[in-house]
């Protein structure tokens, strides 16, 4: 059976990561295509790309600065990374959401991971795979974070998940360590991963 359909998968996939030789895939895929035809030949070629991904499971910083400007509702974005082959950022709330604070006084910190992608362009049944995401507030004096963790398959409905209350307001001052003094700034990091289930 031929594997010209896969081949053309596998080209699609390679800008993805330009670095993934591409005549070994083509083998496996022939090889795939031959037992169970081209359609599972696509699908372990998605699979195989995924799993050598770059960037996957990296922890990247986000530094928000002048923290106590900010509004309930404002919000700042980090910018993105790739994880096997869809873009994340963070979504931060320095005063929090309108959800945890409809008053409008600063409650807690709130911070979500998002997808890239544009909502308007996505079909109504597109969701990922399932992801594992961490959002941590790192402390400027000690080295113990705040951290918290979950797995989610994004969709288009759902194109953003976290923690209106990550953190309480209140805790952020310079002497806890939470803000740093000089230019009121909280430092977050976060990490998405993906691991690959067992081809069989």
């Amino acid at each position: 059976l031929d594997a010209v359909v896969a081949m053309k998968d596998a080209e699609l996939f390679k800008e993805l990561l330009p670095s993934f030789p591409l005549e070994s895939l083509h083998s496996r895929a022939k090889h795939i295509a031959s037992e169970g035809g081209v359609e599972l030949a696509a699908m372990a070629i998605q699979h195989l790309v995924l799993r050598a991904a770059p960037s996957d499971g990296e922890s990247s910083e986000f530094i928000v600065q002048h923290c106590r400007s900010f509004s309930v509702g404002q919000s700042i974005r980090s910018h993105p990374v790739m994880v096997s082959g869809e873009r994340f950022r963070l979504l931060v709330y320095p005063a929090g959401s309108h959800t945890t604070s409809p008053d409008g006084q600063p409650k807690y910190v709130s911070a979500f991971v998002e997808t890239t992608r544009s909502r308007e362009d996505l079909a109504e049944e597109w969701e990922t795979p399932l992801f594992t995401y961490e959002i941590s507030v790192l402390n400027w004096k000690s080295s113990a974070p705040k951290t918290e963790q979950e797995s989610f398959k994004f969709t288009k409905e759902h194109a953003d998940r976290g923690w209106h209350d990550l953190i309480e307001h209140s805790d952020f001052t310079p002497e806890s360590g939470w803000l740093r003094a000089g230019d009121e700034a909280i430092k977050f990091s976060f990490r998405v991963k993906w691991k690959a289930p067992p081809w069989p």
